[in-house]
């Protein structure tokens, strides 16, 4: 996944995805990466801490 405004990978949100190949459908993949986007660009714009939130800094 990349960063709109920066064009940088989002590592994180990548890993997570990366995580679902081999287990998941692509669709479904798919599907996550559209979520995962709207989600990490809601929490930049509120300024809330997406790893903590829901515990994703355990796919660090």
């Amino acid at each position: 996944m990349v960063n709109v405004e920066s064009y940088d990978i989002h590592v994180e949100a990548t890993a997570f995805l990366v995580g679902l190949t081999g287990r998941d459908p692509p669709n479904t993949i798919r599907v996550y990466a559209g979520r995962t986007a709207l989600y990490l660009t809601y929490c930049a714009a509120h300024r809330v801490d997406w790893a903590i939130t829901f515990g994703f800094a355990v796919f660090v």
